[in-house]
């Protein structure tokens, strides 16, 4: 019931309108920030180091694989640029927003995930909630409302921005024809994404209600989420490759990068599966788009012969 309820509030935060999300993603963004340090400040005096003997307990494949998981809590940052058309200088306020964002994710995960470690050691396999525990250590009772509020912003702040990115990603790939050209509305700068908001509701409604009839578990949802995450950034990154001048620091960094990328993805196990599906899917409604296109191109004559051929291989 109560994700169901976040669920909704992120897309009528969305339905309002950018500008209203925006700022209100802003201030949860500054509000978990400031919560995820308290959790690590009040934590430390409880710190040992003897909970990092031994670095890898169960082998340093159980790394990889936990890191392939693990990549569904740290994609997402890369969601605003679905947003760029947004901003009032793109190429300037972009490249800040990706610098700065990778900073504070990095200081901020890095140092939650080494608190977790040296404050709860061997019963953090155990915990459902880390945070929770951590500020318990330091607050004592008066930890829990401050959780509470946490563990809110925690679930909407990152639903906020997906849902505006993805709605926004939907209708500008509408325009380009690459999406039916009904979901195109609101693709402008300022303007709101209805259809494909609407759209992207319906879906979610779909996979919320599976989940809590228990047809399509959680876990193999966040499986499939972190597979296709990871191999949208492996593969980004692939294209940078291509798209950088060679020899510069940042093509040695995409290349680096890129092979990291794909030895986690190859953790990701069956749910590979998914993002393979969805490329698939990707490339056979590209060619039939290009092949829409360029036939809606012809003059009638060639038109009409290019159908006559078209039927002529379906009945064969």
């Amino acid at each position: 019931m109560q994700g169901g309820a976040i669920l909704a509030a992120g897309f009528l935060s969305n339905a309002v309108g950018i500008r209203v999300s925006s700022k209100l993603q802003l201030g949860l963004m500054a509000l978990l920030t400031a919560l995820l340090a308290l959790a690590v400040g009040v934590a430390a005096p409880y710190a040992r180091v003897e909970n990092f003997v031994p670095f890898a307990p169960h082998g340093y494949g159980a790394v990889g694989g936990a890191a392939s998981l693990l990549f569904f809590c740290f994609a997402g940052w890369e969601a605003v640029t679905h947003l760029a058309g947004e901003f009032r200088n793109p190429e300037r306020d972009l490249k800040r927003a990706t610098w700065l964002t990778l900073v504070v994710v990095g200081v901020i995960y890095i140092g939650l995930v080494s608190a977790c470690v040296a404050v709860l050691g061997t019963g953090l396999a155990g915990s459902s909630v880390p945070v929770a525990e951590l500020l318990a250590k330091g607050l004592g009772p008066a930890a829990a409302p401050v959780t509470a509020v946490a563990a809110a912003v925690l679930t909407f702040g990152p639903l906020n921005t997906f849902v505006a990115g993805a709605a926004k990603l939907g209708s500008r790939l509408a325009s380009d024809g690459v999406l039916p050209r009904a979901l195109a509305r609101g693709a402008g700068p300022g303007e709101v994404p209805t259809a494909s908001l609407g759209a992207l509701a319906v879906m979610a409604s779909i996979s919320f209600a599976l989940a809590a009839a228990g047809l399509l578990s959680m876990e193999f949802q966040i499986g499939a989420a972190s597979a296709c995450f990871t191999a949208v950034t492996a593969f980004g990154l692939a294209a940078g490759v291509v798209l950088l001048r060679r020899g510069t620091a940042a093509w040695y960094g995409v290349i680096v990068a890129a092979g990291v990328m794909l030895v986690v993805l190859a953790f990701s196990g069956w749910a590979l599966l998914v993002p393979a599906g969805l490329a698939v899917a990707a490339l056979l409604a590209g060619r039939y788009v290009a092949r829409s296109v360029s036939t809606r191109s012809l003059p009638i004559a060639p038109r009409a012969a290019a159908q006559r051929d078209a039927t002529r291989e379906h009945v064969l």
